[in-house]
């Protein structure tokens, strides 16, 4: 990360560093707004076809949410993160298994 990337941290308005832990997280919050139309027809396929596994393979495989613009990245120190960031990774990677 050059120089002109490393911003304050985006809850103390402080450097990243500014407690001394050389550590800090870069994370991006994207937007999205769901699609009412994409979700209604694929609720309506698992209804016609009694299993969400089997509309999903048989169905058009339809974004059921849109991103909305191009999202917003922010630096957060270590310290404002706090002990958070093991439970809130700990249940991203959970969910991913």
């Amino acid at each position: 990360m050059k120089r002109e990337d490393i911003k304050p941290c985006i809850v103390c308005d402080k450097g990243v560093a500014h407690d001394n832990n050389l550590m800090f997280f870069k994370v991006k919050i994207t937007r999205f707004v769901i699609d009412a139309r994409a979700i209604q027809s694929q609720a309506g396929l698992e209804t016609m076809l009694g299993s969400a596994s089997l509309a999903q393979v048989m169905g058009p495989d339809e974004d059921l949410a849109i991103e909305v613009g191009e999202g917003d990245e922010a630096l957060i120190s270590m310290s404002c993160i706090g002990t958070r960031i093991d439970e809130i990774m700990g249940n991203v990677s959970d969910k991913e298994k």
